[in-house]
């Protein structure tokens, strides 16, 4: 029979080269989607913090009082007071409230988590924000670019996967107290 030179197949060495080259740019490529992922969810989450501390100054200023919030991760309040408009504290709505409200919606953080959303509290002067499930190199990455880069000082604080970013009270008088007023639905 008559062979034909060129129709021969790969070696099993070229193979392993071929193998070995793709499996090097794969990981490349991995590890730069997936640096761009990280930073991705860290701009989200700053400018989610962002959002959620101008919405609650933007209804301190209009109201002369801090919003009502619940103390559950789901915060059901928060996404009426703030998104939809639909609540009332003790009967009735606040005078001065926009009726639009603060915000499109209420954000979700990008890690997700068993509640995915923010959670927020005010600490008699200081705002908190909080994150029930982030990743400790991504928290400290948001603390380097907004604090002091340490997860135990500052304003960023981080115990377990708990984050929590302390703002001082904004426009608020230092006077004012706040109320856990309970939110109506």
């Amino acid at each position: 029979p008559h062979h034909n030179k060129y129709a021969r197949g790969f070696t099993l060495g070229e193979l392993l080269v071929v193998i070995a080259i793709t499996s090097v740019i794969l990981t490349v490529v991995f590890i730069f989607v997936d640096a761009a992922r990280k930073k991705a969810r860290v701009t989200k989450a700053i400018t989610d913090m962002r959002a959620i501390y101008q919405a609650v100054n933007n209804y301190y200023v209009d109201t002369g009082s801090t919003p009502p919030r619940d103390n559950f991760w789901e915060d059901r309040c928060e996404r009426s007071v703030f998104v939809s408009g639909n609540f009332t504290v003790g009967g009735t709505r606040p005078a001065g409230y926009a009726d639009k409200g603060y915000l499109s919606e209420w954000p979700r953080t990008p890690w997700g988590g068993p509640h995915g959303t923010y959670h927020w509290s005010d600490l008699g002067g200081v705002l908190s924000i909080s994150i029930e499930t982030i990743p400790s190199d991504e928290a400290l990455t948001i603390d380097s670019q907004i604090d002091d880069g340490n997860l135990t000082t500052g304003m960023i604080r981080m115990s377990g996967s708990r984050f929590e970013a302390y703002y001082d009270r904004f426009e608020m008088p230092s006077s004012i107290l706040p109320v856990d007023q309970p939110c109506n639905l």
